[in-house]
């Protein structure tokens, strides 16, 4: 698997597509272990991640449209991965939310912001 994975980031012509998430899914269905894979910078669109141990896979900078998480998170505006992939930051209706990947687990709520928040970015 990550020599396809590999194959997928270094293709020339890496357009949007359903490849990475595709392949997600299937392996989903065989009870593959995903530690320690490496997922960023693919397009992982419509990944089924329900329930999925995500521990130590690197979604940073991935493109995640479409997916379908644990919990359900209402309408995205705007979410981000920080650079070494271990957290995600989301904006839900008004709402910044930062989640553990390894665990799925919300561990920051921040409120106040009375219009939507349209980006999400992590100083280094």
């Amino acid at each position: 698997m990550n020599q396809l994975l590999l194959k997928l980031k270094l293709c020339t012509f890496q357009k949007p597509g359903y490849a990475a998430g595709n392949i997600l899914n299937l392996l989903w269905q065989f009870h593959v272990d995903f530690s320690g894979y490496d997922f960023s910078n693919l397009t992982v669109w419509q990944a089924y991640l329900q329930g999925m141990n995500l521990h130590q896979v690197n979604f940073a900078n991935s493109d995640l449209s479409k997916s379908a998480f644990t919990r359900t998170l209402g309408g995205i505006l705007s979410a981000t991965f920080s650079p070494d992939g271990k957290l995600l930051a989301t904006e839900i209706d008004n709402e910044i939310y930062l989640w553990e990947v390894t665990n799925i687990k919300q561990i920051i709520t921040c409120n106040g912001h009375t219009a939507w928040v349209r980006s999400l970015a992590f100083s280094p």
